[in-house]
């Protein structure tokens, strides 16, 4: 399995696997965090997707976020959280990680 994705499994049923892309964005990308659930009975499934940083701070919900400088820097963790809920209430999550990178400096011009 691809490093930053994971497995979600759901009432016993394996689910394609979680990731963010870019896997190494930047701090003002645009991420996405892509995953599928199923469940072994067959139920309806409701899916939330949930964004946080290191300390557990929410960043934001939907399957994409857009990364902005002044809220994220270099080296910040960013977590997304998959939760399945099925029609009977039973509830499963998985989460996928990404740290945002460091870009180059840009020289503008050499006198």
């Amino acid at each position: 399995m691809p490093h930053g994705t994971r497995a979600l499994f759901f009432q016993g049923s394996e689910a394609s696997g979680l990731s963010i892309s870019p896997a190494t964005p930047d701090s003002s990308a645009l991420l996405t965090c892509a995953g599928s659930t199923a469940d072994a009975d067959g139920d309806s499934l409701t899916e939330l997707y949930e964004w946080s940083d290191a300390s557990g701070a929410s960043l934001g919900t939907g399957s994409s976020l857009q990364l902005d400088p002044g809220t994220v820097k270099p080296g910040d963790a960013l977590t997304c959280t998959l939760t399945a809920t099925d029609t009977d209430g039973a509830a499963h999550s998985a989460s996928a990680s990404a740290t945002v990178a460091n870009r180059d400096p840009v020289v503008a011009s050499v006198t």
